[in-house]
């Protein structure tokens, strides 16, 4: 009996995966990508999650659009990796940024992965 329980438990598993941590925040499977301006970086170490807005301009609309970005907290390896750190994410410098679009909230991105001055961030 024990046995068939464990089986059944574990193919409710792998059947049902747990969702991912963007997906428990609200966000879809849809994968966007935005260029922009840094406009501000909160990377606190002691949050699990860092913030970026992003100003967007578009030159079709005419309009200036502010996204926010949500990202894991880059960790130094990642980040020492691609020869970069967390002072390069200031306001002003270029980004483009790729990741998934929240279900509620417009103008609102989980990242995947960032590229600061022609450097890759897988995140």
């Amino acid at each position: 009996m024990r046995k068939s329980l464990s089986v059944l438990v574990i193919l409710l598993f792998v059947q049902f995966p747990l969702p991912s941590d963007r997906v428990r925040r609200g966000y879809s499977d849809k994968e966007v990508s935005i260029s922009g301006v840094i406009t501000n970086c909160d990377c606190s170490h002691d949050q699990d999650h860092g913030f970026l807005e992003v100003r967007v301009d578009s030159n079709l609309l005419q309009v200036v659009t502010m996204w926010r970005v949500t990202m894991p907290i880059p960790r130094a390896s990642v980040l020492a990796k691609a020869g970069m750190s967390l002072e390069q994410l200031k306001p002003g410098t270029k980004v483009r940024v790729t990741g998934f679009a929240h279900v509620r909230r417009t103008h609102d991105i989980y990242a995947r992965k960032l590229i600061v001055n022609r450097v890759t961030i897988r995140l």
